[in-house]
């Protein structure tokens, strides 16, 4: 019963650092994305156009598809959103990122960073519950190992004597 509770273990142990792992390289994408936007984007307002609501009755999940048209270097960009907010409306003002050499290329601008910390706190929680069972994994370890390979001595302890430069 013991073998596969360790066995267990150790496959917990690798799921959540995998998980861990992809939830911090999808934080860091995003975080790169977002820095870019911030440093090479430039800042405007759009106007929301049209707001897209899908049904999917099989798993009774909505989504929704914003679309927003802004001015950009003398022309009129329209495209989507990528980002809905609720509480948005068709005609609303939003802020938005978009590039200056592709004004196609543009982003919802608050918030931006908030899902990549998000992201990194939830990895930094799962790394941290699989502190104990790590330190119980290493604890039977190297009692399985004194097991195996150590020597029983039996001895009986005469005399104690403590020293203060030395540590057990």
């Amino acid at each position: 019963m013991k073998v596969k509770a360790v066995k267990s273990n150790k496959k917990i142990i690798l799921l959540i650092c995998v998980s861990s792992l992809i939830f911090i390289v999808f934080a860091s994408f995003l975080l790169a994305r977002g820095i870019n936007y911030k440093s090479n984007g430039i800042k405007t307002y759009a106007v929301i156009t049209k707001i897209e609501v899908n049904r999917n009755t099989a798993d009774e999940d909505v989504t929704h598809d914003v679309y927003v048209k802004f001015e950009a270097e003398g022309k009129v960009i329209e495209g989507r959103l990528g980002t809905y907010v609720a509480g948005m409306n068709e005609g609303q003002t939003v802020p938005i990122r978009y590039m200056p050499d592709n004004p196609q290329n543009f982003t919802y601008a608050k918030g931006m960073f908030l899902i990549p910390v998000i992201l990194y706190i939830v990895s930094a929680v799962m790394l941290l519950f699989i502190i104990p069972p790590i330190k119980e994994l290493r604890k039977n370890s190297k009692l399985e190992k004194l097991k195996t390979t150590g020597q029983k001595i039996i001895a009986t302890i005469d005399e104690v004597t403590a020293k203060n430069n030395v540590r057990i």
